[in-house]
């Protein structure tokens, strides 16, 4: 079953909700390079363990928007933080910076290993 629901807007632009089964189908095209997985943790949780392919940008460091610049806003964007609270901040972030198709995984790293 996908899950298909709108966490966020911006001007318009809205970020999808997914879930695991989703993500888990999107991880080729990260392989590939056609989209983007952030894990928007501390680089102390990140280094614990993360999803693979996964990016860390921390979204609480002072340089994230400005990290964010680097990206295909284009291109798909799929987010995850520990539980959801910081990828949903992060989506509308990333809406207000104009990227076009911004995912919002809500489970997050404690459902991608349950």
């Amino acid at each position: 079953m996908q899950v298909s629901l709108v966490c966020c807007q911006s001007a318009g632009a809205e970020a999808q909700i997914v879930n695991k089964e989703k993500v888990s189908s999107l991880l080729r095209q990260v392989e590939e390079g056609s989209a983007k997985l952030l894990d928007v943790r501390t680089p102390e949780e990140f280094n614990r363990g993360a999803i693979p392919g996964a990016l860390n940008l921390d979204i609480r460091s002072e340089e994230f928007s400005e990290q964010l610049e680097h990206l295909d806003k284009d291109k798909p964007v799929i987010l995850y933080c520990q539980s959801g609270f910081r990828s949903n901040k992060a989506a509308g972030i990333l809406l207000s910076l104009g990227f076009t198709q911004v995912l919002d995984y809500k489970g997050g790293y404690s459902d991608w290993y349950r």
